[in-house]
C-alpha cells in the first residue's frame, strides 16, 4: 500500500509487497483549483439513538420505514430489517409499495436488504429510489417476499476514523475498517443509516467505495453516500454502520511499485488522485485500487475504487497509470480540502488476479488534439492492427506530463470494443479533464495504444 501526504508532489517509488498493514498516509499537495462551494458545511456526529424494534423474535421482518423526496421530486423509501431467526439468510428481496389514500396499491418494486448476508441477530438497512412519477402516493409499505438459508463465518472487525459530512444533496458516511484479527477477512458489503434526533430512520444506503479483502493488520476506507430530503438534513444527527464481514481464504499477494501521485481539481470543480504503478511479479495482473483522503485526525474524508485499470492484464515490468475521478465528498462537501491531509493507494486482493488476457502494442495514425475550456483535452486518430493476427478489441492510453519534472498532470483512456482484423483500422477519441490554466502546447503527452489478443 502507498501512503503519503496529501499535496505534497511526486513520491518517490517504493517497491512495495502487497498486502500490508495500514502505513502513515501520504501527504496531499495542493491543487490549482478550489472546488465549488456546496451547500452545507460538514456535520459533527452526537451519540446515536437507536429506533425501537417491532419483529418478533423468530422472524425476519422489516421496521423503522420511512419515505422522503430529494430536490427534484423522486422519491426515496428506506427502512431497517433485522434477522430475528436462529439462522443465517441472504438475498433478502423486499417488495416497496406504494399505497393511495384509499390504501390501494399504485405501484410496486423490489429491492433487496444493503448487506448481502445477515447472521441472526443482525440489522441491515435497505433503501429504493424510485424514478417514476406517482403523484396520488399517500403512504408506502416493506414486505419482504425472498430469503435464502446460508452458512456464514463472520470475523470481527473494528470501524475507526468514522466522519458524517454534508453537501450538494448528499450526506456522506465515511470510515475505516480494519482486520485486528489473526485470519484474512472477505468484505461483502458496508452500509449506513442516518437518523434524526427522535431515533426515527432519515436515509440509508450501501457503499459506493470500499475494499474487499483485508490480511491481518491491514485496513481500508470506505465511503456511504445517500441523497438528502428535500427539506434538508438539519435534523439527521446521527448515523449507524452496519457490515457483511466473513472469514476469508488466504489470497496470494503481489508486488507493484508506486512511480508518483498527483492531485488537482478539473475546471468542472471535480477531485482527481492520478499517478502510476509498475508490476514487479511474475505474473500478469488485473489489478483493482482503491484510494482514501484523510483529515489530521486520521479520520477518513472520501473514498474512490478502481474496480479495473485501462487494461485488463498488467504484464510484469510494465507499468499503468490510473485516475481516481469519482469522489463524492471531495467534490461536494464545503471547504473538506481545507482539512484534507493525506491519502492512501492500495490494492484490493480481493478483485486481483493472475489474468490470462494478453495484450499487444499497436500503432496510432493520424493523431490530432484539441483543447476547449469547457471539454477539456480531446485527442482522436485510428489505432492501426499492425499486430499480424486479428484483435478482439482494443486500448488507447494518453499520458500527459510535466516537460520539465517529469510528473504525470493527468491520464485518459478509450476502449474499443469491437473486433479489428488483422491490418485494418478502427477510429478513437477520448477527453481528459483538466485544470483551469491548461496549455496543451507546454506538455508533453504520449499515446498508448494495446491490443486484445484473442
Amino acid at each position: 500500500m502507498l501512503a503519503c501526504n496529501l499535496f505534497s508532489g511526486n513520491v518517490e517509488p517504493t517497491n512495495t509487497p502487497l498486502p500490508e498493514p495500514t502505513q502513515t498516509p501520504v501527504p496531499l499537495a495542493t491543487p490549482t483549483l478550489e472546488p465549488p462551494p456546496p451547500t452545507e458545511a460538514p456535520t459533527e456526529v452526537v451519540e446515536e439513538t437507536a429506533p425501537e424494534l417491532s419483529v418478533p423474535e423468530g422472524e425476519l421482518g422489516t421496521y423503522a420505514l420511512n419515505w422522503y423526496q430529494d430536490n427534484y421530486g423522486y422519491w426515496y423509501v428506506v427502512g431497517l430489517l433485522i434477522n430475528n431467526t436462529d439462522r443465517a439468510v441472504d438475498d433478502i428481496e423486499i417488495e416497496i409499495s406504494a399505497l393511495n389514500a384509499d390504501g390501494n396499491s399504485i405501484y410496486s418494486e423490489i429491492t433487496y436488504a444493503a448487506l448481502y448476508n445477515i447472521a441472526p441477530g443482525e440489522i441491515s438497512p435497505f433503501t429504493l429510489s424510485l424514478w417514476e412519477e406517482i403523484p396520488t402516493v399517500e403512504t408506502f409499505t416493506a414486505e419482504i417476499v425472498g430469503q435464502s438459508v446460508t452458512d456464514i463465518a463472520r470475523a470481527e472487525v473494528e470501524i475507526r476514523g468514522t466522519k458524517m459530512t454534508m453537501g450538494n444533496n448528499y450526506i456522506n458516511v465515511t470510515g475505516e475498517i480494519v482486520n485486528n484479527g489473526d485470519t484474512p477477512i472477505e468484505i461483502g458489503n458496508i452500509a449506513a443509516a442516518t437518523f434524526g434526533a427522535d431515533g426515527n430512520i432519515a436515509t440509508a444506503n450501501y457503499a459506493n467505495a470500499l475494499i474487499s479483502y483485508l490480511n491481518p493488520g491491514a485496513s481500508g476506507p470506505f465511503c456511504v453516500s445517500m441523497d438528502i430530503p428535500a427539506e434538508g438534513a438539519e435534523n439527521i444527527t446521527d448515523f449507524t454502520i452496519y457490515t457483511d464481514v466473513e472469514v476469508g481464504d488466504q489470497e496470494d499477494a503481489y508486488s507493484v511499485t508506486y512511480l508518483g501521485e498527483r492531485n488537482y481539481y478539473d475546471s468542472d470543480g471535480y477531485f482527481h488522485l492520478v499517478g502510476e504503478l509498475l508490476n514487479d511479479s511474475d505474473v500478469n495482473l488485473n489489478l483493482a485500487l482503491i484510494a482514501g483522503i484523510y483529515d489530521a485526525d486520521g479520520n477518513v474524508l472520501d473514498a474512490s475504487r478502481l474496480s479495473m485499470l485501462p487494461i485488463s492484464s498488467l504484464a510484469p515490468g510494465e507499468s499503468i497509470t490510473y485516475d481516481f475521478d469519482y469522489w463524492n465528498p471531495m467534490n461536494n462537501v464545503e471547504n473538506i480540502f481545507d482539512i484534507a491531509d493525506s491519502y492512501t493507494v492500495q490494492v484490493d486482493l480481493g478483485w486481483t488476479w493472475d489474468s490470462s488476457t494478453v495484450y499487444v502494442d499497436i500503432n496510432t495514425t493520424d493523431d490530432s488534439n484539441e483543447f476547449d475550456e469547457f471539454w477539456g483535452a480531446t485527442f482522436t486518430g485510428k489505432v492501426e492492427n499492425n499486430s499480424g493476427e486479428n484483435l478482439e478489441g482494443a486500448v488507447v492510453i494518453v499520458n500527459i506530463y510535466d516537460p520539465e519534472t517529469g510528473e504525470l498532470l493527468a491520464t485518459g483512456y478509450t476502449s474499443l470494443y469491437d473486433e479489428i482484423p488483422n491490418g485494418e483500422t478502427a477510429d478513437y477519441e477520448l477527453t481528459i479533464s483538466v485544470e483551469d490554466g491548461f496549455d496543451i502546447s507546454a506538455v508533453n503527452y504520449t499515446i498508448i495504444a494495446k491490443g486484445e489478443l484473442p
